[in-house]
């Protein structure tokens, strides 16, 4: 059996959410290169090429993200491992994350 790498390219909307996408420095970058070692992560402007045989989910991982950031959620490094975890289970983050769980008494959202 052989193996095909896959490519697969992600473009995110803005400059703003590449900034916050990347990370100071690059950190977010460097953390999910981390996990998915056997994929080759090029980020050019406002796209990121990546290639190997798990560049499909990687790419499900940035677009998640984006929708994270576009809802208004902060990037740290341990809700991006929970992030992470939840593409590999084949989970939506964006729609786990986002949900309303709870209301307070002065109606603010309880997560």
């Amino acid at each position: 059996m052989t193996t095909t790498d896959t490519s697969v390219t992600v473009v995110v909307p803005g400059p703003h959410l590449m900034a916050a996408l990347l990370g100071a420095r690059d950190q977010h970058l460097r953390q999910v290169e981390q996990a998915f070692p056997e994929t080759v992560v090029s980020v050019r402007g406002n796209e990121i090429t990546l290639r190997g045989e798990r560049a499909s989910e990687l790419g499900r991982l940035f677009e998640e993200l984006v929708g994270l950031l576009e809802r208004g959620h902060q990037l740290d490094p341990a809700g991006l491992d929970r992030v992470i975890g939840m593409v590999r289970a084949d989970e939506r983050p964006t729609e786990v994350l986002t949900h309303q769980v709870l209301r307070g008494s002065k109606g603010r959202q309880v997560r």
